[in-house]
């Protein structure tokens, strides 16, 4: 019975694991960031900048939108 028990849950955590891969590959179709997102989170981060009297230059402001969503 133990063997059967074993056996039966290793099935389930296999079936679980492979539902969760295909979950997680069609959440990050669905985040991954469209030009228009990268957009506004560049004018987001310019508009703090600013606020702060900073002088970022773009390549900076780039890499930091990257990062996010990269990071997220």
């Amino acid at each position: 019975a133990d063997k059967e028990h074993a056996a039966e849950a290793q099935y389930f955590n296999k079936k679980d694991a492979e539902v969760l891969a295909k979950l997680a590959s069609k959440l990050k179709a669905h985040t991954e960031p469209t030009v228009e997102s990268m957009a506004q989170q560049k004018d987001a981060l310019l508009a703090i900048f600013a606020k702060h009297s900073v002088a970022a230059p773009d390549a900076l402001v780039d890499e930091l939108v990257q990062f996010k969503f990269n990071n997220h």
